[in-house]
């Protein structure tokens, strides 16, 4: 199967689920899956692993995010005095925060009513945490693995430790009161997506420079 084709299946899938998950928003099935998803997370509520989930939802949002796009945008600069690598990167975060305020607006599915951890607004499908870390900090361990992948054998440990600390990011908000299990899952779909299209877009530049 070509590559092409693969990617087709990655982002069909992705699109189907999705969907499938937000029109059954409401019914009694989705609510009973996150209830029992949310009591199990939530049982083990304590004072330090509380602080810790807090640091992990606080990682997800735009005050580490933005610094971290500035950050990164510079090294990258450093690194391969291409403008087009720091132009990518706020593509990238801009991007999947406007689309994630964009679904929000279409679905406004209230957030859970359980007590919450942290005080939050606005709509609760799909997770923004979710779905910006996903995308964000995909895209980030993306460009990191191929920048350093033919020069260390240790690259490897960049996807594998930003991977974990997506899915950590995602459970903290499960853990804290302010997402259901299914936003988190919507968005790290979503996120998953905007990550495959970004990809898509670096090798479609990559092989644009190489033709010129």
């Amino acid at each position: 199967m070509s590559i092409y084709k693969k990617t087709f299946l990655i982002i069909l899938f992705i699109i189907i689920t999705y969907l499938g998950i937000s029109l059954r928003i409401g019914s009694e099935g989705l609510e009973r899956f996150d209830q029992v998803i949310s009591t199990f997370i939530q049982q083990f509520r304590s004072d330090d692993l509380t602080v810790i989930m807090i640091v992990l939802t606080t990682i997800g949002s735009y005050k580490v995010e933005f610094p971290i796009l500035f950050l990164v945008a510079i090294v990258f600069w450093f690194l391969r005095r291409k403008l087009i690598f720091p132009v990518l990167l706020v593509i990238n975060l801009f991007g999947v925060r406007f689309l994630n305020h964009f679904l929000k607006a279409v679905i406004e599915r209230p957030r859970p009513t359980s007590e919450r951890l942290v005080e939050v607004t606005g709509y609760s499908f799909p997770s923004g945490h979710a779905m910006i870390s996903i995308g964000f900090y995909g895209f980030i361990s993306f460009l990191l693995y191929q920048e350093l992948k033919n020069k260390t054998n240790k690259a490897l440990f960049i996807p594998w430790f930003l991977g974990i600390m997506i899915l950590c990011i995602g459970l903290s908000r499960i853990y804290l009161g302010v997402h259901y299990p299914s936003d988190v899952i919507a968005g790290f779909l979503s996120g998953g997506l905007w990550l495959t299209l970004c990809i898509i877009l670096f090798y479609r530049i990559k092989i644009s420079e190489k033709s010129v």
